[in-house]
């Protein structure tokens, strides 16, 4: 009870007759008991509600956690969750033989690990021409640690290995095969100006959580950031490598927005300009299963090819990504599809929020109790009745609250 309320008692008792002042005093701590075995988890979760259980990303289409080229500044709250991602991106730009109807597709293959809250790192196989790289990213700030304000901080690189010469869509590496049937990997004249291992990038990131409902928006997060290399390097192709869709050269942003249309289900709505291109479409996942469906290079319509004799990039594409979630630990137990990336974080999150507004009500009512002291002997008795069965409810609600929280974060019931 704030101490200038046991002041405001030891006045009325003063100069009231003894039965009011005590019926009002009684009221006064009556709120204060109901409130003194919640008070410290409610401020703990007010405190935490803007931290935790936040909507978690998919996989970028190449590489790590993120939108879908840009990566995002966030890292999973889970020590040992991993994304595996196979991704695909098509690139028509010879004539399709009739027996091979995915000839024009650019695949990819890459395993995410995320630890300690802090750092992810893994790697990527970008084609069946046997290009791989690495990349990884440290979480420097994370999303309202110091401030509600601040966004997610993070610094990252991506790839980090021998092929030097990729472009944005990791084309730049080729086979060969010579006259007594050895193949022999060799970089395209095209390409040889392109340096972009390792590539670096600094990227903050700032999530809005919202209500919480079916059908309903649940979150939105707003990206930017800059890098080199991948972002930035056109290797000498100017306008042939991206006529429109720049707008700071090095410089990436984007946005996204996640519904929770069914239980353990999360739909997400992305756009982004990768440094190149206009870049959107949508992402599902349930129980970490996922689908990615993205166009790309928006900007540039529809067209089925450019006419500059260079038939990769300047025209829209289609990329569709598969992936699975899940968790080193939770494997090891058995478990195969993952549940809490979607269920339990949304509950855990509707949770924290209900014992925040809980924790309001309770200040309200003890705000109104305090107004009692001017009220009549029988109307202060009867309206501090109501007013503590209304506490009672509020704090059984918290205490239900508490304990299903206790439950999905692993805390021994007391």
């Amino acid at each position: 009870m704030p101490r200038h309320l046991d002041c405001k008692i030891l006045r009325v008792a003063d100069r009231r007759s003894f039965p009011a002042s005590l019926a009002r005093a009684a009221a006064l701590a009556t709120a204060a008991a109901l409130m003194t075995p919640i008070a410290g988890r409610a401020q703990l979760y007010i405190a935490h509600v803007d931290t935790l259980g936040r909507d978690p990303y998919g996989s970028t289409l190449f590489f790590g956690t993120g939108l879908i080229q840009d990566p995002v500044a966030w890292v999973s709250p889970s020590s040992g969750d991993f994304w595996v991602n196979f991704g695909g991106l098509r690139i028509p730009s010879v004539t399709t033989p009739a027996s091979n109807p995915f000839w024009y597709w650019n695949d990819n293959l890459s395993i995410d690990t995320h630890w300690l809250h802090r750092f992810s790192l893994g790697a990527s196989l970008y084609s069946n021409n046997g290009e791989w790289g690495a990349f990884g990213q440290v979480l420097l700030l994370r999303d309202g640690q110091f401030a509600s304000f601040l966004p997610a901080i993070a610094v990252g690189a991506r790839n980090v290995g021998s092929y030097g010469h990729e472009d944005r869509f990791l084309l730049g590496h080729d086979i060969t095969v010579d006259s007594t049937g050895q193949s022999h990997g060799f970089t395209p004249p095209s390409y040889a100006h392109f340096h972009t291992a390792p590539t670096f990038y600094a990227v903050a990131t700032k999530e809005i959580v919202l209500d919480d409902e079916p059908l309903t928006i649940s979150s939105v997060s707003f990206t930017l950031g800059g890098g080199n290399g991948l972002f930035s390097s056109d290797g000498g192709l100017g306008s042939i490598y991206n006529a429109h869709g720049t707008v700071i050269r090095g410089v990436f942003f984007g946005a996204r927005a996640v519904a929770h249309p069914f239980s353990n289900t999360l739909v997400s709505a992305v756009v982004e300009n990768d440094g190149w291109d206009w870049n959107a479409g949508f992402v599902g996942n349930w129980r970490g299963l996922s689908l990615g469906v993205y166009g790309m290079e928006l900007e540039d319509g529809t067209k089925a090819r450019p006419y500059d004799g260079f038939l990769v990039y300047n025209y829209a594409k289609l990329a569709v990504t598969i992936g699975y979630t899940g968790n080193f630990r939770e494997l090891v137990h058995g478990q195969v599809l993952r549940t809490d990336i979607t269920g339990l974080q949304r509950d855990r999150r509707r949770l924290e929020r209900e014992i925040v507004k809980r924790q309001q009500r309770i200040d309200r009512l003890q705000a109104t109790l305090a107004s009692l002291e001017g009220a009549g002997l029988s109307d202060a008795v009867r309206q501090r009745q109501a007013l503590e069965q209304q506490m009672r409810e509020e704090q059984e609600a918290i205490k239900r609250a508490t304990e299903r929280l206790d439950q999905l974060e692993g805390t021994p019931p007391k």
